[in-house]
């Protein structure tokens, strides 16, 4: 029987990494280049999948960047520093861009950048932890739901996250969201085919507003493979590319129960 329930385990594991559009190995390392052409800047970011969780039906996968030292001050506004995806049920992996749980990260992630440039609004980190361990004001979230078996030109379903804290303020909006169908993409490490979304944000740091459009391609079993982000004219301001995947050492996903 253990062994019967194993065997359905590896199984499972291997046909979910492979049908969902997030890397569901734990261990994987993700390379991408980024480049800013308003900073004119290039780097390279190294993420990793670094946890996996079983909640009931669903599973929980979360992307975590290991060099955010090498972010400059305009990342308070890259919302992909740490991706969590959820592979749910029905089918649908859901990549979460914000809600109750990062919100309060990307507050401390503010501070900390704000800090370097002399202008922390809290003294100390424990300031911070103080407010955040009771946020009031904190509302929404901004999930973007990838399906395989969405219309080309179907629409996206947007969202909406704030959080306040003294007067610190975040606030982001997704709409105007549109799936295109599934397109070959070709980078670096490989040709995938692709789910591509597109979609109008809105961010607001400390009340400075930014609008960007944002195209996003997803290959199944890998995640992110490319993203474009123009502005209001459609010129491109920023993209991302995957350009090497290094397959955790051990063979098969990593699970644990939560």
């Amino acid at each position: 029987m253990k062994k019967a329930c194993l065997i359905f385990a590896a199984v499972f594991c291997m046909s979910a990494a492979q049908a969902q559009f997030c890397n569901m190995e734990k261990g994987t390392v993700l390379l991408y280049v980024n480049e800013d052409r308003e900073a004119n800047e290039v780097r390279i970011d190294t993420a990793f999948i670094s946890d996996v969780v079983r909640k009931g039906d669903d599973w929980l996968v979360n992307q975590s960047c290991l060099n955010p030292k090498t972010r400059t001050r305009d990342s308070i506004y890259d919302s992909d520093s740490f991706m969590r995806f959820i592979y749910r049920k029905d089918g649908v992996t859901a990549h979460v861009v914000i809600d109750e749980k990062w919100g309060p990260e990307k507050a401390r992630t503010l501070r900390r950048e704000l800090a370097e440039y002399g202008n922390a609004p809290f003294d100390r980190e424990a300031d911070l932890d103080e407010q955040l361990a009771d946020v009031e004001n904190q509302k929404g979230a901004i999930v973007l739901p990838l399906k395989k078996n969405a219309a080309q030109g179907e629409d996206m379903p947007g969202g909406e996250y704030t959080l306040k804290v003294g007067f610190m303020k975040v606030g982001m909006k997704v709409d105007k969201g549109k799936y295109a169908g599934f397109e070959q993409v070709t980078v670096p490490v490989g040709s995938f085919d692709c789910l591509k979304v597109s979609y109008r944000s809105k961010q607001s740091i400390l009340y400075l507003p930014r609008t960007e459009y944002v195209t996003r391609w997803y290959a199944e079993g890998v995640g992110l493979v490319k993203e474009e982000v123009a502005d209001k004219k459609g010129r491109l301001k920023r993209s991302r590319v995957l350009v090497g995947l290094i397959p955790a050492e051990r063979p098969l996903v990593s699970f644990r129960a939560d």
